[in-house]
């Protein structure tokens, strides 16, 4: 059997794929496939965390096993909680518990590019095909080192530099100036006013 995933940016969700994948791959299976997907090195360290219907992330699945046992070794009790499932040994079946499944996986924790992924369904295998296929693909990743600033919104000094130039670019020439501009108040008339108030 086979698993479809959506996959998406969290700060964008018009860029997404749908990965299939067989019910018996690894986390890890998973993890080459979105990176192929959206052209990033996969240099960098990765985790996917199982969540609930509402995105609240619960157990962490790893790319390397980061437990530090030494301490524990001397100790008659090891913390199994500590200890994370390392996706190269992790089935997705065995952690797929609700219909629509929800998983948000991140990838470099520096740049913390962060995405979510839900279960849309599962198909029977299609002979011939190779597992895991990017079955959908919508819109193109970013770079992957510009980070997530890539997503972010403009704010107001950016919007005004873009709106100078759009003006220059029309007009053959630069934009006129504010005539309310500070700039361009007589001093005179501000120490008045700020005399009166």
């Amino acid at each position: 059997m086979i698993y479809q995933f959506k996959v998406w940016f969290e700060d964008n969700d018009e860029i997404l794929r749908k990965i299939e994948v067989k019910t018996s791959t690894s986390f890890e299976n998973l993890h080459n496939a979105i990176q192929d997907s959206i052209g990033f090195d996969k240099m960098q360290m990765a985790s996917f965390y199982i969540c609930d219907e509402n995105w609240n992330k619960g157990m962490e699945i790893t790319q390397f096993d980061m437990t530090d046992l030494s301490e524990d070794m001397d100790s008659e009790e090891i913390d199994l909680e500590s200890i994370k499932p390392i996706m190269a040994d992790s089935r997705i079946a065995d952690f797929i518990k609700e219909p629509l499944q929800k998983i948000i996986y991140v990838y470099d924790f520096i740049e913390m590019w962060t995405f979510k992924i839900q279960l849309l369904g599962i198909k029977d295998e299609i002979k011939g095909i190779l597992y895991p296929r990017i079955a959908e693909s919508v819109g193109e990743a970013p770079s992957q080192h510009r980070g997530t600033e890539s997503f972010k919104l403009l704010d107001d000094l950016e919007m005004d530099e873009i709106a100078e130039q759009i003006k220059q670019e029309y007009t053959g020439g630069p934009a006129a100036p504010d005539p309310y501009g500070e700039d361009d108040v007589d001093p005179d008339i501000m120490e008045e006013f700020n005399d009166l108030y």
